[in-house]
């Protein structure tokens, strides 16, 4: 039998966007809800490092070229996000290894503030997503 594949694709043209764009992962997103950054391929994303500077979230699990939606960091609304460790409602955040986020410190770029909290490594966590900003 074979598999049925759904996608859901944002408007990705040149212009304007409301939140949501979708692009081409250039590697795997395991997890829903990963930081993206730009990978300097041709606008291809990948899952951001703690140094890379993050674009928005993945909203589904991807494989490499895979076309994923990106909700925007500076959207509208929350976004839910995976935490690198325990996180507290109320944290500024910042990016972490593998598209997680950990609360920020010194030298860090911000990415939002924590809406919800998490218990540990992983758990997915509800966030008010800013504009990526310096320490």
């Amino acid at each position: 039998m074979e598999k049925e594949h759904l996608l859901t694709a944002a408007n990705c043209a040149d212009g304007i966007h409301g939140g949501d764009c979708t692009f081409i992962a250039s590697a795997p997103f395991p997890v829903r809800h990963l930081l993206a950054c730009f990978d300097g391929t041709g606008g291809k994303i990948k899952p951001c490092g703690a140094s890379n500077l993050p674009i928005g979230t993945v909203t589904d699990e991807a494989t490499t070229d895979d076309a994923v939606n990106v909700h925007f960091l500076g959207g509208n609304g929350t976004a839910l996000m995976v935490a690198a460790g325990a996180i507290a409602r109320g944290a500024i955040l910042a990016p972490a290894a593998n598209g997680k986020v950990q609360v920020a410190t010194s030298g860090l770029l911000r990415v939002g503030i924590a809406i919800g909290d998490a218990q540990g490594a992983d758990d997915r966590l509800e966030v008010l997503p800013f504009t990526p900003s310096g320490a």
